[in-house]
């Protein structure tokens, strides 16, 4: 973004929650940009390219917001954030199969919206580096990296031995880290096009990387995929910081807050 202030996109007509949306991020000192119909948001994210669309999920019309994914995702990489009154899951996956970065579902509060905005931001401007650093890949951390061109995976700076399938599974989610990414995205990218069903694919997987990696990175998000951590979600849940107590056969066993919501 080069020092200028973020230019976001907001769907939406002039409904009080639009309004305060639109006030909210002048005085965070973001540029705004208003568009009352999908289609004229698809034509001004071609022509302005702004850095983020606030997509309201729910505008009437001939087109819907999962059409301005479709449309947008053809050719643009612009983020969107998705948001909408319905908190329904199927929406939230679709949406999300569709490109969009991020749904926020009713109820969710103004801090909240612009939070994930700005994480969102950010994600965007740390994968926005010279093409030689894109051949290594680091966790938040830096105890885990993979080098792309050579397929290497070290941990705690040993080697760790992966398959092609897991490789390529760890590779999507660490090049993604911060975003869900449902189960439809991982099996097409990872095992091909004619994948979108066969979810136990993800899961063996998944398991398999989490047994090699015996680090808490990568997130369940229930009934919609995963999610690689990064310091944005370090922040959010306060893993380090916090334990949960779980009773099992009459002793009290101490879990991260990360380990207790695997294990339910």
């Amino acid at each position: 973004m080069n020092g200028r202030k973020p230019c976001i996109l907001v769907t939406g007509g002039p409904s009080p929650l639009h309004q305060r949306i639109r006030l909210a991020l002048r005085t965070e000192g973001y540029d705004v940009l208003k568009a009352s119909s999908y289609s004229r948001a698809v034509a001004m994210t071609h022509g302005y390219r702004p850095d983020l669309v606030l997509l309201d999920m729910d505008l009437s019309g001939t087109m819907d917001g999962f059409d301005f994914c479709t449309m947008i995702r053809q050719s643009l990489q612009t983020p969107i954030i998705a948001i909408s009154v319905q908190a329904d899951q199927q929406r939230k996956v679709r949406a999300l199969d569709l490109g969009a970065d991020d749904y926020l579902a009713e109820s969710w509060g103004m801090d909240e919206l612009l939070a994930r905005l700005r994480a969102c931001l950010r994600r965007v401007a740390a994968h926005h580096v010279s093409p030689q650093n894109e051949m290594v890949l680091y966790s938040y951390d830096h105890m885990l990296y993979i080098d792309v061109a050579r397929q290497h995976v070290y941990i705690d700076s040993e080697p760790i031995y992966f398959t092609p399938k897991e490789f390529h599974l760890l590779y999507i989610l660490l090049l993604h880290a911060g975003k869900v990414l449902t189960h439809r995205f991982l099996l097409q990218q990872v095992w091909g096009k004619g994948y979108s069903e066969e979810k136990g694919y993800v899961r063996v997987c998944i398991c398999q990387l989490r047994k090699k990696i015996a680090h808490d990175y990568i997130l369940t998000q229930s009934n919609v995929g995963y999610l690689f951590r990064d310091r944005e979600e370090v922040a959010k849940h306060h893993v380090s910081d916090r334990k949960w107590t779980m009773k099992r056969e009459g002793e009290l066993l101490y879990l991260p807050a990360i380990a207790y919501r695997e294990a339910t």
